[in-house]
């Protein structure tokens, strides 16, 4: 389960923080490895459980990394407890907490015991938002870290391309009325719930709905529901099914003028920064630190527990300033969500365990 050799160093400088996950494929580190090179803190990518030297800082993102995503066994969970004891006494421990629990997963009992083990054996713990502080101590009452740190989420400003709107909607082949409004739904839709949300936005009217990502757990009566609804609103629908390469994603951002986010619960969701980069409105769910940062920059929620509000927050009315809405969403990301500043924050984190010496487990 360890890989001693399969590590990818980036921008290794006189410090160097160990992220178990694969290099070059995920937006968000590959940023803020840019961050932390301008702190002087270098980078080494490692899939799974790397080996910690002295003085190495490790710092996880998601859990379910240490196992390959696999639902770990007891033995396995035995050696990942050990790994991280020994990196708590020797080293500072970051989590940086994405989700609750592994996605889909919330009542499996392996892949709990490995985010437990996870949030307690940290030093730091950086939240997104306000939101998930209390979630975390209420599903791990065990953990209990040094600092707790609230830092925004970065924006993706690499994703940004030369396309105009225009240009977009003809690569992707999209005839727009007068008037209608382009919802872009990006990502995967992982639940029948998520399903559900999708396809009230759908039967809204002056609506567009482009679906972009992968449908991993599409079942057939809702494949046939997405696709009826498609014939049935004649040609309102465009689905584009499967993993989007980084390099077409600023051709969806900039083909729509809003992004949905069809979420029944969760913590985060990176299309918040994703749709602000690219100046555009976002409606999602009103829960955790999604609900909190939308509210926070006047763009629009729903409770996903009551469909209708996904048509309150559609409401057209709401649009009228959709340009001078997306402007301002790319200004408060500007002002609020720097990658250095994020580095900034976590290295004074780290400077603060460090200096106080790091603590064993009692």
């Amino acid at each position: 389960m360890r890989n001693k050799d399969s590590c990818s160093s980036q921008n290794i400088g006189s410090d160097s923080i160990v992220i178990p996950h694969e290099a070059g494929v995920n937006s968000y580190l590959s940023e803020l490895a840019v961050g932390l090179k301008g702190r002087g803190y270098g980078v080494r990518f490692c899939p799974q459980m790397p080996d910690i030297s002295n003085g190495e800082t490790l710092w996880v993102h998601w859990p379910e990394q240490l196992t390959n995503y696999r639902i770990p066994t007891d033995k396995e969970l035995s050696e990942i407890e050990k790994w991280l004891k020994a990196a708590y006494k020797s080293s500072v421990v970051i989590w940086t907490i994405h989700n609750l629990y592994r996605h889909g997963s919330p009542d499996n009992k392996g892949f709990n015991t490995l985010y437990e083990l996870v949030a307690e054996y940290s030093h730091i713990h950086v939240h997104h938002g306000r939101s998930s502080i209390g979630k975390v101590k209420k599903r791990y009452p065990n953990a209990k870290p040094i600092i707790t740190k609230i830092i925004n989420h970065g924006g993706y400003w690499n994703l940004i391309g030369p396309l105009r709107q225009k240009e977009a909607r003809l690569k992707l082949n999209l005839k727009i009325k007068t008037g209608d409004r382009v919802v872009l739904v990006f990502g995967s839709i992982r639940t029948s719930e998520e399903y559900l949300l999708v396809s009230q936005v759908a039967r809204l009217k002056g609506i567009k709905l482009v679906i972009a990502g992968r449908l991993p757990y599409i079942r057939l009566r809702h494949r046939a529901a997405i696709f009826f609804n498609k014939l049935f609103y004649k040609n309102s629908i465009l689905i584009v099914s499967g993993m989007i390469d980084e390099k077409d994603i600023d051709k969806f951002l900039k083909a729509c003028d809003v992004v949905f986010i069809p979420r029944v619960d969760g913590l985060n969701s990176g299309n918040v920064f994703l749709g602000f980069t690219f100046s555009r409105v976002v409606v999602g769910p009103d829960v955790g630190n999604i609900g909190e940062i939308l509210r926070k920059t006047n763009n629009f929620v729903y409770n996903p527990s009551r469909k209708s509000t996904i048509k309150d927050a559609f409401n057209l009315r709401n649009f009228q300033s959709i340009i001078s809405q997306g402007a301002a969403n790319y200004k408060w990301l500007d002002s609020n969500c720097r990658w250095e500043d994020y580095a900034i924050s976590v290295v004074d984190a780290i400077n603060s365990v460090k200096s106080n010496g790091v603590e064993s487990i009692k």
